[in-house]
């Protein structure tokens, strides 16, 4: 302001003006959701000896069948699936993911995506890392179950 209206000079504002301070600023669909905290959470009430019906019922959802998702996701697989753009007519080969959930009964997961890589991107919960160049050390991009709230 002061460059502005003081000394009468142009000034041209840059940069991420999207930054989330908290995690109530990000879309809820990019909200990250740690599923090994809410299930310590629910752990930690029932080890009390308290009752677990004052707990959201998503994260008493997510502690009762956590261990099913991650064995259904042992055997995911990416297929290939065709998909059609309604007004031009024009097909395009895209992948999705497929999760066998019991005795051969599958189903799929996610939206169709450009590659193999990008489907199961989302299904993948665990631990990322890469090696920074400036410090020499292998860094934590994303820590083990942390999941979107989209997916």
């Amino acid at each position: 302001k002061y460059q502005r209206e003081e000394l009468k000079r142009r000034v041209v504002l840059v940069g991420d003006l999207n930054i989330a301070h908290k995690s109530e600023d990000v879309f809820w669909k990019n909200r990250i959701v740690d599923v090994d905290k809410v299930r310590e959470d629910i752990r930690s009430v029932r080890r009390n000896g308290g009752g677990i019906t004052g707990m959201p019922k998503w994260k008493i959802d997510v502690e009762a069948s956590w261990d099913k998702i991650i064995c259904a996701l042992d055997n995911k697989e990416v297929i290939s699936v065709q998909t059609k753009n309604i007004t031009t007519g024009a097909t395009f080969e895209k992948y999705r993911v497929r999760a066998n959930i019991h005795n051969g009964r599958y189903v799929l997961l996610g939206l169709p995506q450009t590659t193999k890589e990008d489907a199961l991107y989302y299904f993948d919960f665990s631990e990322r890392t890469y090696f920074d160049e400036d410090t020499k050390k292998e860094l934590v991009s994303r820590e083990a179950n942390r999941v979107s709230v989209g997916i």
